[in-house]
This record gives structure tokens, sequence and C-alpha cells, in this order.
């Protein structure tokens, strides 16, 4: 929180300097305090009403539910094309610079997590693109319990900070199978050479890109992809099964059997189902994937909007 302070002497004709007060997180919060570029940002996540100046999203993947808490990927996405570039034309440069704060709080409001990025660029005009996306992510560790993810984004050269808060729920976890959240994939890249074996957004040698948009568009070639990670119990024998249903206004409209690969080295199975997006009629899809091992069920849900060719 921002804490005010006031400052008073009672010697007369004195010239006092002051801050308005400054910013407390408590002491397990991971990382320094607060860092330079994070305090417009903190002073905007307690601004009423929230600033609005950049469009972007945020939220929250959950993935394996564990005795030590459920590790969870925090992820802000903002599209380039709304990100002021400043332009030199004499020197034939280009600059723009993004900050991003994320604080996790338990449900009496306490912070117990605080993530954060600062992205300057800079280089000849010739470089300059405003196309695609600038996607943050990074991981945390909570236990079961009820959160909100508050997040915000600074334009420095627009000066403007978009804020966005959303609900977060970790389930203590059970035994038998367990899946993560379900994502849309925005991009897939295969055969990446450097992919680190323990990022869980990945398939098949090839890195995952999630989206938080929540949409696709039914044009020629586009892909309604969905994401999600099963873990399988090392204590029951038998192989887990999976089921994927897709529902409008709570109607099934399709369901089919998911051929589920054998675990990885660590013991998970990614999976990516795709769908040609041009053959499904716009509407707001509910995407539910069962999964089922012996005796145990999970189950993960998920809308999608299918919008009409732009």
């Amino acid at each position: 929180k921002f804490r005010k302070t006031h400052v008073e002497v009672t010697r007369k004709d004195t010239v006092l300097q002051a801050r308005n007060g400054y910013f407390a997180l408590p002491v397990n919060v991971r990382g320094p305090a607060v860092l330079p570029y994070e305090f417009a940002l903190l002073k905007a996540l307690d601004t009423t009403p929230a600033p609005s100046g950049v469009e972007y999203r945020s939220g929250a993947l959950r993935l394996k539910p564990e005795a030590g808490g459920t590790k969870a990927i925090v992820m802000v996405e903002v599209p380039m094309s709304g990100v002021t570039f400043s332009e030199n034309v004499t020197a034939k440069t280009f600059k723009m610079r993004l900050s991003t704060v994320a604080l996790v709080k338990d449900e009496k409001g306490e912070v117990v997590q605080k993530l954060s990025n600062d992205l300057p660029r800079s280089g000849p005009l010739a470089m300059m693109s405003k196309a695609g996306f600038f996607v943050y992510k990074d991981q945390v560790q909570l236990a079961p319990g009820k959160y909100t993810l508050e997040t915000a984004v600074m334009d420095h050269e627009a000066n403007k900070i978009g804020v966005r808060k959303s609900d977060l729920t970790v389930e203590a976890p059970k035994a038998g199978v367990s899946i993560s959240s379900l994502c849309l994939v925005r991009n897939y890249q295969p055969g990446v050479k450097d992919l680190d074996p323990n990022d869980p957004l990945q398939f098949q040698g090839g890195r995952i890109t999630p989206t938080m948009s929540g949409q696709v568009f039914a044009a020629p070639g586009a892909q309604l992809s969905t994401f999600f990670i099963v873990y399988p119990d090392p204590a029951t024998k038998s192989a887990p099964t999976a089921k994927i249903e897709f529902l409008v206004e709570g109607n099934s409209v399709a369901n089919l059997d998911l051929p589920l690969p054998a675990p990885d080295a660590h013991g998970r199975i990614p999976y990516v189902m795709s769908a040609p997006a041009e053959k499904l009629p716009p509407a707001t899809y509910e995407i539910h994937i069962t999964v089922k091992q012996g005796s145990s069920t999970a189950e993960e849900r998920m809308k999608v909007a299918v919008l009409p060719k732009p």
C-alpha cells in the first residue's frame, strides 16, 4: 500500500522538502521492495477509479496442485499496435518502453507475491514494428485459497497506465489424476533448440505461446487450438483417458475422445487440441475437458468466442 506521510517543523522561515509517502510491501515479497520504475505502477494499483490508459490482458494459468502449493503462470499480454513509439527522424531511430507489475494478494488483501518487468527498446527506424504482442510471464507458487491478481502496465512514451484486477482460486490437492487450466494457443514454434525442459508451456519439442484473448476468427486456415497439461497419478497403473466436449448455451454440439500420449520425463502429458475455426459457426463455445484415471476424475472448462471473418 502507499502510505502517506506528513512532515511539519516548528522553526520559522524553514524550507522543507519531503516525499508524499512511501510504498510498503511485506518483507517476504520476492526481490527488492520497490524498484524505481514500479513506483508509478504501484500507485496506479491503489488509485480509484483504476486507470485505463493502456489496453492489455492479464490472468493466471494454474498448473499441477501439489502438497507444497500449486504453481501458476502469471501472464500479461500487450498488443504492440497500441504502444507508443517515439521516432527521431533525424537520427532515423525509435524508442519505446513498457513496464509491468503484478501483485498476488490473499483474502486479507496482503501481498504474497510481487512480479515485475521493464522493457526499454530502441533501434533503427527500419526495425520498428508494431506487429504482434508483448507477452510477459512468470511463475508463482501458491497455497490453497482465494487470491486477487492485480496488474498494471505503463507505456512510458505516452505516459499512460492501465490496470486490471481478477480473481484466482487455488484448490487443495487431491489424490488421483489432475489437469492444468485450459488456454488458447496464439503461436506454436516447433523444434526449439534452447527449450527449457522445466518450461510447462511446451508440446512435442516446440514452444507454446498462449493468449488471454478468449476469441478466434472464423477465417480460412485459422485454428481454435486449446493447450492443457494432464498430470497422471503415478500410484494408478492404468493410463489416463481424456474427452473434449463443445457446448453452446449449455447444449452439447460436439464431443470426442482425445488420444493422450505417454507422460514425458517430468511425468506430465502436455496436449494441444486443434479444430478448424473456419468450420465453426460464430458463437460462444464452452470447451469442457474431462480426464479419468482409475477411479479419479479431473475436469476444466473455458469459454471461447468464435467471431465472423473480419
